[in-house]
């Protein structure tokens, strides 16, 4: 059976003077004990691996390498703690973190959105420092759940294309119109690429790597909010989920300008996908990654394959007539009618392809 997990993020919210200072030194000799895991240190690390939680230690040993100058998570196995809900006047969870010298370890209140634990098991978490925007300092227990992905039964596909233009185009058989997703992804990317070329040139290299970040927390809040929108209404409406699978798209941009090659380089498709698919299995939502090729090409009206491009965003059938529409709805479209191949009788989805006689019998197009 296959498993999904998922990873919370509660904030360890005001623990007393005494737990706090338990949980600062156990925080501070992992990371004395990570960064000094080295021969030349060998006595050093054996007696701050002394003060430090036993299980905690193999947990370190599990996950990390040596990393100088920065701070490293703390590591918990799975059986060292625990997470409950408990209601009480202030607080909905409480963590107890194992720490030297206190016997069955602190218990801490957590704030974080609602958690559903129902069927699923702990994993190993870990903890980390964290800085607020009022250069607070608190820490994060990133709390890793899993549970068996079972498949609830469909009866509705829901397609995706992604694209350089609009990071994903969605079609369904339950609403054959299409939905524009992520399209001010492409602005940020742009906006920023921008900030960085003016500080290149005045050689601001530490301001450039401190964007950098900025970026790619935007960029990936946005594909959460992306993904996680597609799922709901994939949920709403029932249906299993097929993506285009895009490898070679690198590829792809060769030879079509040094602009579009950067573009498509950026384009987060990968992540995008990811969360797309370990947000879908925690719901029974199955996906299928269908192969793109020529599905930009085919005309979705009559399959025509005399057809162009005169722009990125219009495609245009010689043979139907089919113009001014947008060329990822089409290529979404392709991607939908491709998926019927992929679906069994049960309407769960298969690896094998059908042949062209199976689809003719069984055509819901």
């Amino acid at each position: 059976m296959a498993t999904v997990k998922k990873t919370y993020k509660c904030g360890i919210f005001k623990p007393t003077k005494y737990k706090e200072g338990l949980l600062e030194k156990e925080y501070n000799k992992v990371q004395e004990y990570t960064q000094l895991q080295d021969y030349e240190f060998l006595e050093i690390t054996q007696n701050i691996k002394k003060q430090i939680y036993s299980a905690t230690i193999q947990a370190i040993g599990k996950y990390s390498k040596p990393i100088y100058n920065k701070d490293y998570p703390m590591f918990l196995r799975n059986d060292t703690f625990k997470f409950e809900v408990s209601k009480t006047k202030h607080f909905d969870y409480w963590f107890r973190c194992p720490v030297k010298g206190k016997r069955g370890g602190i218990w801490l209140p957590v704030k974080t959105y609602n958690i559903d634990l129902t069927n699923c098991k702990l994993k190993d978490s870990k903890i980390v420092k964290k800085k607020s925007k009022k250069n607070r300092i608190y820490y994060e227990l990133q709390l890793t759940v899993e549970k068996e992905f079972q498949p609830i039964n469909t009866s509705n596909v829901l397609a995706i294309d992604l694209g350089e233009r609009n990071m994903a185009v969605t079609v369904s058989t339950a609403n054959n119109i299409p939905k524009f997703w992520g399209k001010d992804i492409r602005g940020i990317r742009r906006k920023y690429n921008y900030i960085r070329k003016h500080l290149g040139e005045k050689k601001l290299l530490k301001k450039i790597r401190d964007i950098g970040g900025k970026e790619k927390k935007i960029v990936k809040q946005r594909l959460e909010e992306i993904a996680s929108e597609i799922v709901s209404l994939a949920v709403a409406s029932n249906c299993a989920i097929c993506v285009g699978d895009l490898k070679g798209i690198r590829n792809s941009a060769k030879g079509k300008g040094r602009r579009f090659n950067r573009v498509v380089s950026n384009m987060p498709y990968y992540e995008l996908t990811q969360m797309l698919e370990y947000k879908a299995h925690w719901e029974g939502i199955s996906v299928m990654k269908i192969p793109e090729g020529y599905t930009s090409k085919t005309c979705s009206r009559c399959g025509s394959l005399n057809t162009s491009r005169p722009s990125q965003a219009r495609f245009k059938c010689k043979d139907c007539g089919l113009d001014f529409f947008s060329a990822d709805a089409n290529g979404c479209r392709n991607i939908l009618k491709r998926s019927f191949s992929y679906i069994g009788n049960d309407g769960v989805f298969v690896d094998k392809p059908k042949t062209n006689q199976e689809l003719e019998a069984t055509s819901k197009i």
